[in-house]
């Protein structure tokens, strides 16, 4: 790692930059994601509709989650391909639409069926799920065997439909959060979530680069993500100041 590196994201010295996302975001699209084509993702999300009450696609929910992902991730753009990718509808695990990749991990994993979620008044929908990982010991705690949650997380889990586990992976462990596709900007409003993906990110790209998933990088994902952030950051006042510091 060169010292201008040391000097920068890698010593936490970072902050969101819109006006990078904006650059990403400008580029041409190369082709047509194999996201945008896949019979599941064109599915309606029974959880999510447009202002207008039209439906609204899995593929969309996804392509929101990466562009909310990435906001959090250090240096996002400049680091793009380097320490971190997006894959496009990867065959692990049985299949997923879409992984983000932060050095040798996944981060964000949107899969390609449907699970069961029960909402508080009974009814029961099906939905794609998606997961997070954060930074181990982040808002899990384990007392006698058992795994809990930490006080301060508990409003986080009563105000939004998440589930959570525990990843154990060969670089690390992690706190998962698992949601429907579509929630990741609604997550990261908690300073909490924000900051543990953070840390984990920050970790994981100290550690290396993200040469493992290098070759199967979508650019035309990642230009997607970008027009998301730009979409979900323009108006907001303290984006434009951060990107001004």
């Amino acid at each position: 790692m060169s010292l201008e590196e040391q000097k920068h994201w890698a010593c936490g010295d970072f902050a969101f930059d819109i006006s990078q996302f904006r650059r990403g975001a400008g580029r041409p699209l190369k082709g047509h994601p194999k996201l945008m084509n896949h019979p599941f993702a064109q599915k309606e999300h029974p959880f999510w509709c447009l202002p207008d009450g039209s439906p609204f696609p899995i593929a969309a929910s996804v392509i929101g989650d990466l562009g909310s992902t990435l906001s959090a991730v250090p240096c996002a753009v400049e680091l793009e391909k380097k320490y971190w990718t997006i894959s496009d509808c990867p065959s692990t695990a049985g299949g997923r639409l879409a992984t983000l990749n932060v050095g040798c991990l996944e981060i964000y994993v949107c899969g390609r069926h449907f699970e069961q979620l029960v909402l508080d008044d009974g009814e029961v929908l099906q939905v794609p799920m998606a997961f997070l990982n954060l930074a181990p010991g982040s808002f899990l705690k384990y007392a006698g065997g058992k795994m809990s949650i930490k006080e301060q997380w508990q409003p986080l889990f009563d105000e939004l439909p998440l589930f959570y586990y525990s990843h154990s992976y060969s670089v690390t462990t992690t706190d998962a959060l698992f949601f429907p596709s579509g929630l990741v900007q609604e997550i990261l409003k908690e300073p909490l979530v924000r900051e543990a993906l953070q840390t984990l990110c920050l970790k994981l790209m100290r550690r290396g680069e993200a040469s493992l998933f290098r070759r199967w990088h979508s650019e035309d994902l990642a230009t997607l993500a970008y027009q998301q952030v730009v979409t979900q950051y323009s108006g907001d006042p303290a984006a434009e100041i951060l990107s001004s510091s």
